[in-house]
């Protein structure tokens, strides 16, 4: 499950709680009647989504305020609302990893406000941006049930107003927000959704969370590999380096767990490969990929006598992972603390 550092949750939750409380659901009387778009403004609304999933925020920031600025003149509110909801967003995380900064900023808050105080519920886009940007500031605030109701209330709303991509993002978010008993839940309805909709972007992201979910809480390997198989599969239909090596280090795990080791070493061995040659090219975009990958090339060396080439892999890993702060992965702590057991039982 991804993890918060810590925040000041008394004085969020207070602002946060004044915000929520003005969402309304039909427009008021100095609210435009207009919705519609028109061209330039919904183009550079998506422009500055495609930058924000690029993870390019400084670039999207820029292009959202361009598409609200276009939006007022355009007499488009439904635009100006999604771009501040968004701007809203990216006051509220860290620009480097794009994870939660460590509190909800003076930023998010002013550009929620803006965006809450001119949407309504009948604009659909619209609203479910704010609910759904609404639910992540909630969790920020470590809201965890008001969080997932609003996340709930957001996936309702998408599927009665067919925004199935938007329904599949509550679902996904829902599915590593939830108690544990609720995840599969929320896993299979979102999956079920992207397969409709054919999006490998969102299937990629699911049967990844499946096959956490099978690793970690069900602790049902079997089902995992099978998961990370199928994450894998669409990771590498989107060819994103880093999003293919971190699922090659899943499934290899999962294909050492269950006793097909040889198979584990020769595609951990080409990933491990490719993310020291991507450090090599890249100056450091990697220490992710080669703490976890040589991690685990190390346990499967274990399971071939070879103690040596073992201990090299684990010493590379606790080297890389020193650069990797907790926050760019919830099992950063759980990797680090396997190779430091690892390299104390070597001596």
């Amino acid at each position: 499950m991804k993890t918060l550092r810590g925040c000041t949750v008394l004085a969020t939750i207070f602002v946060l709680s004044s915000l929520i409380a003005g969402c309304k659901s039909t427009p008021n009387s100095n609210e435009p009647a207009n919705t519609g778009t028109g061209p330039q403004d919904s183009e550079l609304l998506d422009q500055a989504d495609a930058f924000f999933r690029a993870k390019r925020y400084h670039r999207a920031i820029t292009t959202y305020e361009q598409a609200a600025a276009q939006a007022a003149r355009d007499g488009a509110p439904s635009v100006q609302v999604e771009a501040w909801a968004q701007l809203a967003r990216c006051a509220s995380i860290d620009l480097r990893t794009g994870l939660p900064a460590s509190e909800v900023t003076d930023d998010s808050r002013r550009w929620f406000m803006k965006a809450r105080d001119l949407a309504s519920k009948d604009w659909p886009k619209a609203w479910s941006r704010l609910l759904f940007v609404r639910g992540l500031l909630e969790y920020q605030a470590r809201m965890y049930s008001t969080a997932q109701a609003t996340l709930k209330e957001l996936f309702a709303y998408c599927e009665e107003k067919g925004l199935a991509l938007r329904a599949i993002d509550a679902a996904y978010n829902l599915s590593w927000m939830s108690a544990v008993e609720d995840r599969p839940t929320w896993i299979e309805r979102g999956i079920a959704l992207a397969e409709h909709e054919k999006s490998d972007y969102w299937l990629s992201l699911l049967w990844q969370s499946a096959g956490e979910y099978h690793e970690v809480d069900a602790k049902d390997i079997k089902a995992a590999l099978e998961a990370y198989g199928n994450a894998r599969r669409y990771f590498k239909i989107l060819g994103e380096p880093h999003d293919i090596l971190m699922s090659d280090w899943a499934y290899g795990r999962a294909l050492r767990l269950n006793g097909r080791c040889d198979e584990a070493g020769n595609l951990l061995l080409d990933a491990r490969n490719a993310a020291e040659t991507r450090f090599t090219e890249e100056e450091g975009d990697s220490f992710l990929e080669i703490a976890f990958i040589s991690y685990e090339w190390g346990e499967y060396a274990l399971t071939k006598g070879a103690q040596d080439q073992a201990n090299e892999a684990f010493k590379r890993a606790r080297q890389m992972i020193e650069s990797v702060p907790p926050s760019e992965h919830w099992r950063r702590d759980e990797i680090a603390g396997a190779i430091d057991k690892r390299l104390a039982n070597a001596q």
